[in-house]
């Protein structure tokens, strides 16, 4: 089957109703021989729809074959985006706020010069505050520290957290949180 092809069925899941959706993404993962170049097509097909793809996205339980096609994916962008796709599907079908946060997060830790997983990162924060972000980024400024997560990642989610913070009015105590690590963001070069 040829790249095209293989596009044109994954588009056709439009037509497949939002509750059986992530079953027939499933199922054509599955009958694919080659689950990188399936993650390709997905991605790229996905990355072809417009007004489209939050109709594609809305659907429950999606998460988790987009997810399955990242793991498989043969590059970081790739499964960036699919991630990015997976944050973004979780939020519009309404899922905690960790859960979209964690496949942005992953996003962007994966290729950390996708904008697209960037704006998956703030749309997950913009979601919702969560508890973890301060144990997160203090995690994440610390492996910033050794060289082992760029300092630019620590640096674009503790501004993006300030500035949705401010404008959602965030309670007291999670503002606490992000007065508290604004030094130590500050410090690392």
């Amino acid at each position: 089957m040829t790249d095209e092809a293989a596009s044109t069925e994954v588009h056709a899941l439009l037509e497949v109703p939002g509750a059986e959706r992530a079953a027939a993404l499933e199922r054509w993962l599955a009958a694919q021989p080659d689950a990188a170049r399936a993650a390709r097509i997905l991605a790229r097909t996905l990355a072809t729809m417009d007004a489209e793809l939050s109709d594609f996205l809305d659907a429950e339980r999606l998460r988790f074959p987009l997810d399955a096609a990242a793991e498989q994916g043969a590059d970081t962008a790739i499964k960036a985006e699919l991630w990015a796709h997976a944050s973004a599907s979780s939020l519009i079908t309404g899922e905690g706020a960790d859960i979209p946060y964690g496949y942005a997060r992953r996003a962007a830790r994966t290729n950390p010069a996708s904008e697209m997983a960037w704006a998956a990162v703030i749309e997950s924060l913009n979601s919702d505050n969560t508890d973890f972000l301060g144990d997160d980024l203090e995690t994440w400024i610390h492996l910033a520290r050794q060289g082992t997560v760029p300092v630019e990642m620590v640096k674009r989610v503790f501004a993006g957290a300030c500035t949705i913070a401010k404008q959602q009015r965030w309670s007291d105590a999670d503002l606490a949180v992000l007065e508290r690590l604004k030094p130590l963001v500050a410090e690392i070069q």
